[in-house]
């Protein structure tokens, strides 16, 4: 679907699926239990997924929060300008300042960068576990 349409339908999917939306950012280490929806269309999701799936065929044998999480998948490369932020260990900060400066100077907009937390280095899980604070910090919650 186009991104414009994928808006306003993951707003009224979260308004069906969670009581309080914000939980949806939950990035708790437990990835089977953060951000887990009040309810879901189809309902069976969440008996076979999350906690309710993990008591009942064990972790690693049942979907964790991706099973209800949205993804957007881009069908071209999307140029480095058209980023709003950037979120990478600290290590990289400097570097990603640098080339950010030279962007302005193009007259491009502005990127945000968030670091990951001192002592944490970039992985998937630790890019993941930082997400929900990176999140509610960019649209302000």
């Amino acid at each position: 679907m186009p991104l414009s349409g994928w808006r306003v339908r993951f707003e009224k999917w979260l308004l069906h699926c969670y009581v309080m939306p914000d939980r949806y950012l939950d990035s708790s280490a437990d990835r089977y239990a953060a951000g887990v929806p009040d309810r879901l269309r189809p309902p069976s999701l969440l008996q076979h997924n999350g906690p309710r799936g993990r008591a009942t065929y064990g972790e690693g044998q049942c979907g964790d929060r991706r099973a209800w999480t949205w993804e957007a998948r881009f069908e071209q490369p999307v140029p480095f300008v058209r980023l709003q932020a950037l979120h990478l260990a600290r290590d990289r900060v400097r570097a990603a300042v640098l080339e950010v400066s030279r962007l302005r100077f193009d007259s491009h907009p502005s990127i945000t960068i968030k670091a990951l937390p001192w002592g944490k280095d970039a992985s998937a899980d630790t890019l993941y576990e930082d997400s929900g604070r990176v999140l509610r910090e960019l649209i302000g919650l």
